[in-house]
């Protein structure tokens, strides 16, 4: 039985020509930042997106900041952009303009270093969907152990490539030790969230960090604040 048209999958092209002002295409998803202005405007922006995708029966992911709102929109059963999201993306847009909050126009496009870092906030929403509610009793002290093991598996597993293979590069399994990376970027993504932190922030400012560092020749030395 052939898919009802929006259900069909766009383009890229096809999706860029149609999304509205400020939106763009970033790692196969739609995504706008709007500048709500305080957390009680963003609260009230994610009450009236809710309405909207409950009618329309497809939902975005929502980031919610102290003064700015992320929607970002894909059809999950599809893994595909499609005329729901692009739909509801410019049902989305009409509300903010109703309610007077603006678009962010420095949101990165899909090109570039920034449209990389976007993308680590939309692992970290992913990564959430499997993680436990943050008011289990230990959660904090579980994923910082979580990420200390995690990153111990790393360790040990270039333990047994010395220990077993004296240290050939051309044995060493990159996809098993990809698998461990990935656990523990789990864990970093998860906790960087129960501290409030943006993974993309994170990134963002680690890279400004070392250039710093780079242009003022103290790459090399001691001291996180040289």
């Amino acid at each position: 039985m052939p898919k009802h048209e929006n259900q069909a999958a766009l383009s890229a092209d096809q999706v860029r020509s149609a999304l509205p002002g400020g939106w763009q295409l970033v790692s196969g998803r739609i995504a706008a930042r709007y500048q709500t202005g305080s957390f009680t405007a963003g609260v009230s922006f994610i009450a009236g997106i809710s309405d909207l995708a409950e009618t329309a029966n497809h939902h975005p992911d929502v980031d919610l900041r102290y003064a700015e709102v992320t929607v970002t929109l894909i059809s999950h059963d599809v893994q595909a952009l499609t005329g729901r999201d692009v739909g509801l993306a410019k049902q989305i847009h009409q509300l903010s303009q109703q309610l007077k909050i603006n678009i962010d126009p420095s949101f990165p496009d899909a090109t570039g270093d920034d449209a990389q870092l976007v993308s680590m906030d939309q692992y970290q929403l992913g990564a959430l969907r499997t993680a436990a509610a943050r008011e289990k009793k230990n959660e904090l002290l579980h994923l910082v152990l979580g990420l200390v093991g995690e990153s111990g598996e790393v360790a040990e597993k270039f333990k047994k490539w010395v220990r077993d293979l004296d240290s050939d590069e051309s044995r060493l399994d990159r996809a098993d030790i990809g698998k461990e990376l990935g656990d523990v970027l789990w864990y970093v993504a998860v906790l960087a969230d129960y501290l409030d932190l943006s993974l993309a922030d994170i990134a963002k400012a680690n890279l400004e960090k070392l250039a710093s560092r780079k242009a003022r020749q103290v790459l090399s030395g001691s001291g996180d604040n040289r």
